[in-house]
């Protein structure tokens, strides 16, 4: 994931970050699923949303 200037978002009760806005590239990242693996990413020019996520039977980084 690039390095992003969060200058807004959502955080859970917790206090922890999981919606970032970079309003230089004008993408909206979703944090929520990142214990699961997964990262979507939205581009809010278009709409369209990316989904990132490890290919199955793929071992996890240390």
């Amino acid at each position: 994931m690039p390095n992003i200037d969060a200058r807004g978002g959502m955080k859970d009760s917790s206090g922890q970050w999981f919606i970032y806005y970079d309003p230089q590239r004008n993408i909206r990242y979703n944090m929520a699923d990142l214990k699961k693996g997964r990262l979507r990413a939205q581009d809010l020019r278009t709409g369209t949303v990316y989904t990132y996520a490890p290919k199955k039977g793929a071992s996890r980084k240390p």
